[in-house]
């Protein structure tokens, strides 16, 4: 672990997070990942309300399909995204649809708006309802399809 040395006045520092993801023919995938979180919280976190939030990502890290499950505190319109890594919209689940409060769950295929697969790495997954907003991080390993590995050798 290391440690910057810094001090936060009022507050500990945000959780840090350092991904990586590496591309050569000699292997599918290299992902390399860095998460640190604070040890000790005195506010609250934006966002967080009880009942609200994208509750997990199965599989993560993904080869192809995922489900995401989100629960809303409160009736209202809901909105599903994909952002990669540099912020670019890829993909939309789900579009202002109207939901009750509630666990929900939607399936995502890997793919981003035009059909294709998006390529390994790492995305986002934002749940938007009602001015609030929670993101999740997703590592893709593979860019085929469950029926085609991208690097198999005939």
């Amino acid at each position: 672990m290391y440690d910057s040395g810094l001090i936060a006045k009022n507050n500990t520092f945000p959780a840090i997070e350092i991904d990586i993801a590496a591309h050569a023919a000699t292997c599918f995938d290299t992902v390399f990942s860095v998460s640190a979180e604070p040890t000790s919280l005195t506010g609250g976190i934006a966002g967080s309300e009880p009942g609200f939030g994208i509750r997990f990502i199965q599989p993560n890290p993904l080869l192809w399909n995922a489900t995401i499950g989100f629960g809303l505190s409160q009736a209202g319109p809901a909105k599903v995204q994909v952002f990669d890594a540099a912020g670019r919209h890829r993909a939309t689940l789900l579009d202002a649809a109207w939901l009750e409060p509630g666990p929900r769950s939607i399936p995502w295929n890997g793919r981003g708006e035009e059909g294709r697969p998006l390529s390994p790495g790492t995305y986002f997954i934002m749940l938007e309802s009602t001015g609030r907003r929670d993101v999740r991080r997703l590592i893709k390993l593979a860019s085929g399809t469950a029926g085609h590995l991208p690097l198999a050798r005939p």
